[in-house]
């Protein structure tokens, strides 16, 4: 008999932090914004050259605003985000997440227990 291992999903992230957003239809809106690493493109307008092979830390800001920074090794669980996203919204600030750079795609297995739980 073959024993059936689960493979926890799991995102490879440069940071996660709150901010007004700057451009498109939401500009203006306060967004959290989930950084995500591994793009394959190469885009030279990102200018964010740490997301093509995602560093080994992932910065996940700890008080609105203020630039303060948790460190934690990648990659980063579905549930441990969703901890971080409940309790930076606890007073309902943001209308929205955006995940941003990288490929977020790349991550569908991470997204599909991200994104429910949120």
């Amino acid at each position: 008999m073959i024993a059936k291992t689960t493979v926890k999903p799991t995102a490879r992230l440069v940071e996660v932090f709150s901010a007004i957003q700057g451009e498109g239809l939401n500009v203006g809106i306060r967004q959290i914004f989930i950084r995500f690493g591994l793009g394959d493109l190469r885009c030279d307008f990102c200018g964010r050259t740490q997301i093509w092979n995602a560093p080994s830390p992932c910065k996940i800001e700890r008080s609105l605003g203020l630039l303060d920074f948790e460190i934690y090794s990648n990659p980063i669980p579905p549930a441990m985000l969703i901890k971080w996203i409940e309790k930076q919204n606890l007073s309902s600030l943001h209308d929205n997440i955006s995940l941003t750079t990288g490929k977020a795609l790349f991550h569908t297995p991470f997204l599909a227990q991200l994104l429910p739980g949120v």
